[in-house]
C-alpha cells in the first residue's frame, strides 16, 4: 500500500480503497487500535511493526476506513491453491444465494393473515363505495342529508352491508385464486363479478321473477360487465402496484363508471365511455407486448452475463484470463483500466 500510494498519491482522494487478505487485515487492525502505552510494551519485531503501522497512518493521507478485508486469507490466494479457493468461494456464494432464495420464497407464501387483510380491504372499499353512491343518488333526487328518514338509512345500510359482503368475498376469492392457482388477480376479480351476477339472476329465475330467456340475456350482460371488470382491474394494478388491492380498487372504479354510463348518460356520453374502455384494452395489450419484449432482453442479457462469468472463472488459467477481460468489457470498465496481457500486468504491479 505504501509503494502504491507513493506512486499514486490521489488514489484515495479519487474514491479508491485498498483490499488486503483477511488475516493481514485483522493483524493490521489489532496493531492500529493498540494504544501507545500497550504498544511500547511489545518487544522486538512486534514493536517495530506496531511503530511502523502508526507512522504509516500518521505520514500518509489515508484512514483505516480506506482499507477493507477480502473474504480469504493470504494463504488462500497463493498460486498453487488459487483454483481451489475460487471453487470453494463459488460454492459458498451459490449456497448463500440458495438460502436467500428459500427464505424469500417462504416469506412470499400465501397466509391466512394476508387472506384476511385482502378480504378486509376489499370489504371496506366496496362497502364504502356503495354507501357513497347511495347517498349521492338520494342527494341527486333532491333530498338533503337532514331530510333522510329511517327508511332511507335502512336502505343505505342494507345496500352497504350487501356490497361489503360481496367485497369481502371478492377479496378473499381474488387472493386465493391468484396465490393458490395460476390465475392473475385481474381475471380472478372479473370471474367473481360474473359469478355474483349470474347467481343473483339464478335466484330470480328460481323465484319466478324472470323467465329463462331473461335469465340468459341478463347473464350475458353480467359477462360483459365482467369483461369491463377485468380491464379495470388490469388498469388498477398498473396504477396501484400492490397485488390484489390494485385489482379490487380498479374493479370498483371501472364498474361504477360503467354503471353510471349504462343508467344515466346519453348515447354520446356512453360512446365516449366505451371508447375510453377500448383505449384501456389497447393499453393493456401494448403493455403486455412491451413486457414480453423487455423480459426477452433481460433473459438474453442474463444468459450472456452468466456465460461470461463461467468463462472468467474457468479452471484453465489462460481461458479464465481471457474471460475476465471480456467480462470487464461487458460490465463497462474503461479500456485503459483493463489488464489485457502480460505487459499490462507487469506495468501495473512492477513499475
Amino acid at each position: 500500500m505504501k509503494g502504491h500510494l507513493d506512486k499514486y498519491p490521489d488514489y484515495i482522494k479519487n474514491g479508491g480503497k485498498y483490499q488486503i487478505p483477511k488475516d493481514y487485515y485483522e493483524r493490521l487492525k489489532y496493531l492500529f487500535e493498540l494504544p501507545e502505552k500497550e504498544g511500547r510494551k511489545l518487544a522486538g519485531e512486534d514493536y517495530g511493526l506496531w511503530k511502523y503501522v502508526h507512522e504509516f497512518f500518521r505520514d500518509k493521507d489515508i484512514a483505516f476506513s480506506d482499507i477493507e478485508p477480502s473474504v480469504i486469507d493470504f494463504r488462500d490466494a497463493q498460486r498453487n491453491v488459487a483454483s481451489k479457493t475460487i471453487s470453494q468461494e463459488e460454492r459458498r456464494i451459490k449456497g448463500h444465494n440458495q438460502e436467500k432464495r428459500e427464505r424469500l420464497y417462504q416469506k412470499s407464501q400465501p397466509s391466512g393473515k394476508e387472506l384476511y387483510k385482502a378480504s378486509a380491504v376489499a370489504l371496506a372499499a366496496e362497502g364504502g363505495m356503495a354507501f357513497c353512491m347511495g347517498v349521492y343518488r338520494k342527494r341527486k333526487a333532491g333530498r338533503r342529508l337532514s331530510q333522510f328518514d329511517g327508511d332511507d338509512w335502512k336502505e343505505l345500510g342494507i345496500d352497504t352491508a350487501g356490497a361489503s359482503a360481496k367485497g369481502g368475498i371478492r377479496g378473499a376469492a381474488v387472493y386465493g385464486m391468484s396465490n393458490f392457482t395460476a390465475t392473475p388477480a385481474a381475471v380472478a376479480s372479473a370471474f367473481v363479478s360474473a359469478v355474483f351476477g349470474v347467481l343473483a339472476e339464478a335466484g330470480r329465475l328460481k323465484a319466478g321473477v324472470i323467465n329463462e330467456e331473461d335469465f340468459l340475456i341478463h347473464s350475458e350482460i353480467f359477462c360483459l360487465d365482467a369483461t369491463v371488470s377485468a380491464v379495470s382491474a388490469v388498469l388498477g394494478e398498473v396504477l396501484i402496484p400492490i397485488p390484489v388491492l390494485g385489482a379490487v380498487i380498479g374493479n370498483v372504479a371501472g364498474m361504477v363508471l360503467y354503471g353510471i354510463a349504462k343508467d344515466t348518460m346519453t348515447e354520446e356520453e356512453q360512446r365516449i365511455i366505451l371508447q375510453y374502455n377500448q383505449g384501456r384494452i389497447e393499453l393493456g395489450e401494448t403493455l403486455a407486448q412491451q413486457y414480453q419484449h423487455l423480459m426477452g432482453q433481460m433473459e438474453e442479457e442474463t444468459r450472456k452475463f452468466g456465460s461470461l462469468v463461467d468463462w472468467a472463472f474457468s479452471e484453465e488459467t489462460n481461458v479464465a484470463f481471457e474471460g475476465s477481460v471480456k467480462l470487464a468489457e461487458h460490465c463497462g470498465v474503461r479500456q485503459n483500466k483493463i489488464l489485457k496481457n502480460k505487459s499490462d500486468i507487469d506495468g501495473y504491479f512492477l513499475v
